[in-house]
């Protein structure tokens, strides 16, 4: 499997996630990545695949290609542009893993961690929370700065310096002149991080598979674990869009989802990560929050039945397009 990622926060678990189940497709199919003959957890950053280049995958510019007249039915799938980054509240109903992996299978070229490592934009030792106030912050400056001309205003060193210690990082001149050129933040943060960056590419194309396809009420919770099953038996890890990690105070309702991979299955007997006593299934995630905390919990492997029960909790099913994989 890939190293384990740290999304450090920022709310990027989708981009991270579907990160993870590319970079495991390359690392099995891709011939220059096969040739280098390293273990895939030990390749080097600029050929594994960024997080935040699949969180740009997962939505598009705004220049979408609109089927409908009335600009009501914005399809982001119809989009050739995904070049923007949309974190924390400006993340859109589109940020999810399976949409990130569905829009990124035609070209399927991706930008590498050596362009700018998530540890370096928090700001390495920082705590997890830390980098939102710098995202907040950066939006407003692109706002005030925003270039609609092609004379720069006069104070604009200052100015890139303002951008540079946000960001704790000196950024070339050219590039912070090219994404305050850009419609949007989403789209300056994308060219701020990457531009100038070269893809990682690929001759291989795989097939995305996404389940339940139809209805929510097409798979049921009981029939979950024999997917994920076979799923792991072809050596194919499992994306799984949002698990639910709290509740509402009425308990109804989920307030807080989380993205992660699946990459195995075993029997365990009468451990402490076992509910009850006899033998259970756990199933091995490979989560987005660092090597810490997977060290610290079993090295990611839970109670199967427990798991999936926090899928669309409730519901005898699972929600549409929950679980997705590359093959």
């Amino acid at each position: 499997m890939p190293p384990i990622q740290d999304q450090f926060g920022v709310g990027s678990c989708f981009g991270c996630a579907a990160a993870t189940i590319v970079q495991k497709y390359l690392c099995d199919f891709d011939p220059d990545i096969k040739a280098l003959q390293i273990a895939c957890s030990q390749l080097p950053q600029t050929k594994l695949v960024s997080q935040l280049s699949m969180v740009a995958w997962a939505d598009t510019n705004l220049d979408r290609i609109d089927p409908d007249p009335d600009g009501k039915n914005q399809i982001p799938g119809l989009s050739r542009n995904h070049t923007n980054i949309k974190l924390y509240n400006d993340a859109t109903v589109y940020s999810s893993g399976s949409n990130a992996l569905n829009n990124s299978l035609n070209l399927f070229r991706f930008m590498p961690n050596s362009c700018f490592p998530m540890d370096r934009l928090v700001g390495s030792g920082k705590a997890k929370d830390d980098f939102e106030p710098t995202y907040e912050r950066l939006k407003v400056l692109f706002k005030n700065t925003k270039l609609t001309q092609a004379t720069e205003p006069s104070d604009f060193p200052e100015r890139l310096e303002s951008f540079e210690d946000a960001l704790n990082h000196q950024i070339p001149r050219e590039r912070l002149i090219s994404g305050l050129k850009k419609k949007t933040f989403a789209e300056f943060l994308y060219e701020i991080i990457f531009g100038g960056c070269k893809h990682i590419t690929s001759t291989v194309r795989p097939k995305l598979r996404i389940l339940p396809a139809g209805s929510e009420e097409s798979i049921q919770k009981k029939d979950i674990f024999g997917i994920i099953r076979a799923v792991i038996d072809k050596k194919r890890p499992l994306l799984i869009n949002a698990i639910c990690l709290g509740l509402d105070e009425a308990g109804a309702k989920c307030v807080a989802k989380h993205s992660v991979v699946i990459s195995g299955y075993r029997m365990a007997c009468e451990t402490k990560y076992s509910s009850g006593a006899g033998c259970r299934y756990q199933i091995k995630l490979h989560n987005c929050w660092g090597e810490a905390w997977q060290k610290a919990s079993n090295d990611g492997w839970v109670d199967a039945e427990i798991f999936i029960s926090f899928l669309n909790p409730g519901k005898p099913y699972v929600s549409a397009g929950e679980i997705a994989w590359l093959e």
